[in-house]
């Protein structure tokens, strides 16, 4: 439809209304078909070009601006997308180490964490290419144990340290692997006295609905206590009996074995 076509198209429809309510009307299509005969065939820029300031004002609002704006919608959805599935690093972690109900002391922790970046991170706590995190904020009491089990679930932690008591609880989920199966024949030798027992899970009978394989598990070695360990005491005064497990589903179990081997302080 031409420039005319649609200024005839509003003269029919004006016909509509009482003449004393749509004269303005007609006197603004008239306006609309004389400008719509001024700029057929002209380009953009020419009709631009033609414009006073406050007509190239008003174009310029009308016309350009919302392209303008629409552009830099798309660009700016394009930049997302390369960002991340293109440009970001995909592991951005070296070792995620979750404590529920343990606190940390603010000055060992830092010690801690800059002693993990020179043993198994990049040596810069400030890169996050290899960051090592030391959780310490997720209390059982506020709901921390349920965060805990949801950070594992999605394969996030590396490693876990708590109270035996929460420690048994997260084993009975099937949520750690037995070190029996990850330690070296020499490296159970030096842990042996330290290995905590704790059922596992047992996967129920798929004919009964109603089995429940929670803590049903043989007994394994999902565990090695830190209670005698010097550096950890001296981390967390307040923790009665740490134990420190890792996850089954942990994507950095070397990291995990390096940093239990570091806290305990006895000889490979």
């Amino acid at each position: 439809m031409t420039a005319q076509d649609a200024a005839r198209s509003i003269i029919m429809r004006l016909g509509e209304f009482p003449e004393e309510q749509n004269q303005g009307g007609k006197d603004a299509v008239d306006r609309l078909a004389e400008t719509a005969e001024q700029i057929q065939g002209k380009s953009a820029r020419e009709i631009y070009a033609s414009l006073d300031s406050a007509g190239k004002r008003q174009y310029f609002a009308d016309y350009i601006l919302p392209r303008m704006l629409k552009a830099a919608c798309a660009l700016a959805v394009l930049c997302f997308l390369l960002w991340n599935f293109v440009v970001k690093p995909k592991d951005t972690t070296a070792l995620y180490v979750v404590m529920p109900g343990e606190t940390l002391e603010a000055e060992g922790k830092a010690a801690l964490q800059e002693k993990l970046e020179h043993l198994i991170g990049d040596g810069d706590s400030g890169n996050n290419q290899k960051q090592i995190i030391l959780d310490d904020s997720k209390d059982p009491q506020n709901g921390g144990l349920e965060q805990t089990e949801t950070l594992l679930f999605n394969r996030q932690v590396d490693v876990v340290i708590a109270e035996r008591s929460i420690f048994e609880q997260l084993a009975a989920d099937g949520d750690f692997v037995d070190l029996q199966t990850i330690l070296s024949r020499e490296e159970l030798e030096i842990f042996r006295e330290d290995l905590v027992m704790a059922a596992g899970y047992d996967d129920p009978d798929e004919q009964d609905v109603n089995a429940d394989g929670v803590g049903k598990g043989e007994p394994e070695a999902y565990g090695l206590s830190l209670s005698d360990c010097a550096a950890f005491r001296k981390l967390a005064p307040e923790s009665v009996e740490p134990v420190f497990g890792i996850a089954a589903n942990s994507q950095h179990m070397a990291n995990a074995l390096a940093f239990v081997k570091a806290m305990s302080q006895k000889p490979r």
